[in-house]
């Protein structure tokens, strides 16, 4: 038995729909448990991360805070100081003990969670700051073991355990169980240990900051010792377990979900699949009727037009306003049935530019103007100085129109360009004795092929246009670079410049240039690199009043 287009889509529309759904909801009745799970447990672990990100950015936030004490100037000033002169002068230690203790009662101010802050210095001075408290002169904290390890750490922050401060002594309520952050403090001149920075971080304030982040979760924290910092977890039920551990203070957090929670969410999800996928089924069978016609009446119109299109009439479009894909499908025939006939036009409008361009280069070869120029130079020079420079004129003039007579189209090397270019300027300084030019390069990319006729009207427009009104000398400079597989000339002169109207004319074909040598302009030269090196090929012109000329040509490299 055989199916239409339109059966075989509502029959495969069913079957993707309702197959699948019952299929996933089946198995679902039965996984949902462990797909519950681990869902949790990943929401619990994007909760414990971010807990261990507040961690990890209060110790970062006090280790930066550490390494700006030690390099305080009181401290610094107060630790330098011998042990002689700390025995022998009080009131020095006394004024150096405001400003420190000071400056110590500011940083605890603006730093929440710090108990405490103690600077004990190897010459005997020490400073501390806690509200409440102060130092215990009968206690040496050298013989622990933190004290010890800061030193061997060599300016490393060292982060200990929970542990209880016998360095203060109380006068209240206040209790000393802390966490250390201790770092070396160095001469900043001669680099040599001058005491210990200790830093007293408050458990409480850990735990608020941690009970905080977890929201209503509960959470244990452990120092690197595996010492309880704060917990709100009392093990009374079965409960979902994740654990971090901080790469930056050492400690775990464990984050506890209680399962009882989830099994309720477990059985309330599996009654709504169920309704869900009876409501799915229904709304796909409907959402199939009519899936089908507006997919089936669409293409056969699609189908008759391609039948016309297969006889050779391009001129019929599909009338279709629904913005969907076979919108777009039948937008894209009628605009592929027009874009044949543009490409049609196109393909004759540039085959009729690329007559017109080798047309105005086979002209180039016979400008008359270009010929007057030349041999009025070679009159003049022979007039006024009767010597055998005639002769190294015509032989200049020989050279110039042997190249002339080449097809303008035809590549050469770039160093034959360069002669016919030097010839050029060899008659032309006849006439014109105040220019050089200057070639800088050529032997880089001498081999590399250039259309003829491609730097001789840029130099002709330089020493006519841009040097001859010049009172001063004037420099043509041309510059060869070989980049990334392309060669790119630059030609710049010191001249009187162009405003932007005549650079405008130069880009417009309709004002070329006549004045030189193969009667088309600068814009032909651009127009014939695009037509043999591809359009990649650029030409840019720069140029000011009084401040010269810069042209910049680009194509591709190609070896002769």
């Amino acid at each position: 038995m055989k199916f239409g287009l339109r059966k075989r889509i509502f029959l495969g529309q069913v079957l993707l729909i309702v197959f699948p759904l019952s299929l996933i909801t089946l198995i679902n009745s039965y996984q949902s448990e462990t797909i519950l799970k681990n869902k949790a447990q990943e929401m619990i672990g994007l909760t414990c991360d971010a807990i261990n990100e507040q961690y990890d950015r209060f110790v970062s936030d006090l280790d930066t805070t550490s390494k700006e004490i030690i390099v305080n100037r009181d401290i610094q000033n107060a630790l330098l100081r011998d042990v002689d002169s700390v025995k022998a002068e009080g009131y020095v230690n006394l004024q150096q003990q405001l400003g420190v203790e000071s400056y110590l009662q500011e940083i605890h101010f603006y730093k929440m969670g710090i108990h405490s802050i103690l600077v004990h210095g190897f010459n005997g001075m020490n400073f501390c700051y806690v509200p409440g408290s102060s130092w215990n002169n009968y206690y040496d904290s050298s013989r622990e073991d933190w004290y010890q390890d800061t030193i061997k750490n060599k300016g490393t922050l060292l982060i200990t355990g929970v542990r209880h401060e016998e360095q203060l002594i109380s006068y209240s309520s206040n209790n000393n169980r802390v966490i250390t952050l201790a770092r070396l403090i160095w001469d900043m001149t001669s680099f040599k240990p001058i005491g210990i920075l200790q830093i007293n971080i408050d458990p409480d304030y850990l735990a608020s900051v941690g009970k905080e982040a977890a929201n209503k979760g509960n959470i244990t924290l452990f120092d690197k010792e595996n010492n309880v910092i704060m917990s709100n977890w009392g093990n009374e039920e079965e409960a979902l377990e994740v654990e971090r551990i901080s790469s930056v203070s050492g400690w775990r957090i464990v984050y506890y979900a209680p399962l009882a929670d989830l099994v309720k969410e477990i059985r309330e999800a599996r009654t709504f699949s169920w309704i869900l996928l009876g409501a799915v089924i229904f709304l796909g069978i409907v959402f199939a009727v009519l899936l089908t016609g507006s997919i089936v009446r669409p293409i056969r119109r699609l189908e008759e037009q391609m039948l016309i299109v297969s006889e050779g009439d391009f001129s019929g479009n599909i009338e279709y306003t629904q913005n969907d894909e076979m919108g777009k499908l039948i937008r894209h025939f009628n605009q592929m049935t027009q874009k044949i006939q543009s490409l049609v036009h196109d393909i004759q409008r540039k085959e009729e530019q690329r007559r017109r361009t080798e047309i105005a280069s086979l002209q180039a070869r016979i400008n008359p103007h270009f010929m007057y120029n030349t041999l009025n130079t070679i009159r003049l020079t022979a007039m006024l100085h009767k010597d055998n420079e005639i002769a190294n004129q015509v032989t200049a003039l020989v050279y110039l129109l042997k190249n002339a007579s080449k097809n303008g189209e035809n590549a050469y090397s770039i160093a034959e360009e360069l002669q016919m270019i030097e010839s050029y300027c060899a008659l032309m300084k006849y006439r014109y004795e105040n220019f050089e030019v200057k070639i800088e390069g050529e032997k880089e990319v001498s081999d590399y092929l250039i259309l003829p006729f491609t730097i001789q009207p840029i130099v002709e427009n330089a020493i006519f246009h841009g040097i001859a009104a010049l009172k001063e000398q004037g420099v043509i400079r041309i510059v060869f670079r070989l980049e990334k597989g392309k060669i790119e000339l630059e030609i710049s002169d010191n001249g009187v410049g162009m405003d932007d109207e005549m650079i405008q004319k130069i880009w417009n074909k309709d004002e070329q240039s006549k004045s030189t040598m193969n009667h088309v302009g600068m814009r032909n030269v651009i127009d014939r690199l695009k037509l043999y090196f591809g359009e990649e090929a650029s030409m840019e012109i720069t140029s000011k009043p009084n401040e010269g000329t810069t042209v910049v040509l680009s194509w591709a490299a190609l070896h002769c």
